[in-house]
Parts: structure tokens; C-alpha cells; sequence
């Protein structure tokens, strides 16, 4: 499992690939972790637009 802290980018070439593979059922140890980047990245999203929603 990578930190949580861990800075994340997205390449949207790379989330079409996972997205493929998600399909296919055939993610592997590499795009588990992609993946788990990903939802990592997007409750960073939530977390921020959260935030500014309750000022």
C-alpha cells in the first residue's frame, strides 16, 4: 500500500488503461496500487470541496 500522503497524478491515458482493465478483470499488483492513487486523489477532491462548501 503507498502512504497517504503520497503525491498522485493523474494521466488520463493511464485511467483509460485502468479503466480497460477494470472491465477485463485483470488489474494486477500495479494497477491496484494506480487505482488506490486514484481514490486517494479523489477523497483529496471531496476532502477540499467539502471544505470550502462549509465556510
Amino acid at each position: 500500500m503507498s502512504p497517504p500522503d503520497e503525491l498522485v497524478s493523474a494521466h488520463p491515458e493511464k485511467i483509460a488503461s485502468l479503466l480497460e482493465r477494470v472491465h477485463r478483470n485483470q488489474l494486477g499488483e500495479q494497477g491496484l496500487r494506480f487505482l488506490e492513487r486514484l481514490l486517494r486523489l479523489l477523497l483529496s477532491v471531496v476532502d477540499l470541496v467539502d471544505g470550502r462548501t462549509h465556510r
